[in-house]
């Protein structure tokens, strides 16, 4: 039987920013998911149902509930680590390092010996083991700030060699920004269709190198509600000399194409996959407006590998923040 959580309440101001940490894109993973978990008690909905959602246990639902109940949003943070305890005490090392001195050694030879402080020409027995030369330890120090030096000019040059965004990823940038859209899917082997409406951010992303999509709508297919979340990845790939693009979703289809550009148009050609096994393959023309605040997008598909082609979705779209 599904539990149904103690009621819990919140201020407005908080609730705006549980809807805003949920909803968010760039916060770490645990901050949108337990924001996620408060809102779905703050609605009445129950634990497993909250757990189901957010892909996590009941116990850990029931456990940032209670935080947020005793502490509000700070009780969504985790509480500070102690770390590893360390292995000597600083009493102890202190005591090393007041007791070991440099003492030299007879006159035959320059070099030095580190000794035992209670008496320097004869040495406790226990210290004896950590008897060391000078020079020896000069050697290894100057070893080992060459190896330093090494690997900070081994990384500044690495750094240095990395590629640096050029004008054929400055064309991606009409894809930027935060957009809505509203579409119909059309009937296919893949299901139902019908109307969906959603919203796209694109960026930036890795040096920007990379164009990073993540996306979410909702539509209802043959009668049912459904939502699709979906990411993706737009590139130039300078050793092909063509745009790349791969694409994912939660109905668990994977998109890998190439990209070409003509004049306004862009068009996406590749192949796809679900978590079914059916494949299929695929072409998405995109057209921006002149002033690249709004696009249309046709996508056909193929289930005979390129033999005929169906439309399978339109949408239209607007930029709402570029």
């Amino acid at each position: 039987m599904s539990r149904i959580p103690a009621r819990i309440t919140c201020n407005e101001e908080e609730r705006r920013n549980l809807e805003v940490r949920a909803a968010s894109r760039t916060e770490a993973k645990q901050t949108v998911e337990r924001a996620r978990m408060i809102l779905g008690c703050l609605a009445g909905d129950a634990v497993t149902a909250i757990a189901e959602r957010c892909q996590t246990r009941p116990n850990t639902v029931i456990k940032w509930r209670q935080r947020f109940a005793e502490r509000g949003l700070k009780g969504l943070t985790d509480a500070p680590r102690p770390g590893a305890k360390p292995v000597y005490k600083s009493s102890f090392l202190a005591v090393i390092s007041q007791s070991v001195i440099i003492c030299p050694r007879d006159t035959a030879s320059p070099d030095a010996v580190a000794c035992w402080s209670g008496s320097p020409s004869t040495p406790s027995p226990p210290m004896k083991s950590a008897l060391f030369r000078t020079r020896s330890l000069r050697s290894t120090l100057v070893a080992f700030l060459g190896l330093v030096l090494a690997s900070a000019n081994l990384a500044s040059a690495q750094i240095a060699d990395r590629p640096k965004p050029g004008p054929e990823q400055q064309k991606l940038a009409v894809f930027l920004g935060e957009w809505t859209y509203e579409g119909t899917l059309r009937d296919s082997v893949l299901g139902p269709g019908g109307k969906f409406v959603g919203k796209e951010t694109v960026r930036w992303t890795l040096d920007g190198l990379f164009v990073e999509t993540r996306g979410q709508d909702k539509g209802v297919y043959g009668g049912k509600e459904m939502q699709y979340e979906g990411q993706g990845l737009r590139w130039y790939d300078a050793a092909a000399k063509q745009y790349k693009s791969h694409h994912y979703d939660n109905d668990g289809f994977v998109n890998s194409a190439t990209m070409t550009v003509a004049g306004k148009t862009w068009t996406v050609t590749g192949s796809s996959a679900n978590s079914k096994g059916q494949k299929m393959k695929s072409r998405v023309a995109t057209t921006f407006s002149a002033d690249g605040k709004s696009q249309t997008s046709k996508c056909e598909v193929s289930f005979d590998d390129g033999k005929a082609w169906v439309i399978l979705w339109e949408t239209a779209a607007k930029q709402i923040k570029g």
